[in-house]
């Protein structure tokens, strides 16, 4: 990522896994300045953050809403119906009778794997 960007960083990194590692990632990848949208459901508590960062990069951190029944139900909806198009994100299509190896696949943290659907 960094070889990208000239050693400077992306302008912006979004964390949509919500996890202490790629949270603490998104904060040492994003050049100082930067954006970090933090939209993964994050645990309670994050080892190992260091919060330094964001004053000395100064940082901005954007989080977001924790979804609910209602936003999964208008999700499913909207992906249904077209207005959503998820296809550039899903990385990988299993059938339902390979669930096992579709949540291995998702669980995995390396690797270039967006989103897993499993089709029923």
């Amino acid at each position: 990522m960094l070889e990208a960007t000239g050693r400077k960083g992306p302008d912006v990194v979004i964390d949509s896994v919500g996890s202490a590692s790629t949270l603490r990632q998104a904060v040492d990848l994003v050049r100082p300045g930067g954006t970090v949208l933090a939209y993964g459901i994050a645990p309670a508590s994050v080892d190992g953050f260091n919060a330094y960062s964001f004053y000395f990069k100064e940082l901005t951190l954007v989080g977001s809403r924790a979804m609910t029944p209602d936003t999964i139900d208008l999700a499913i909806r909207a992906v249904d119906s077209g207005s959503v198009n998820i296809a550039p994100i899903v990385t990988n299509h299993y059938p339902l009778e390979e669930l096992q190896a579709a949540l291995g696949l998702a669980r995995r943290p390396e690797g270039q794997t967006l989103r897993v659907v499993v089709r029923v």
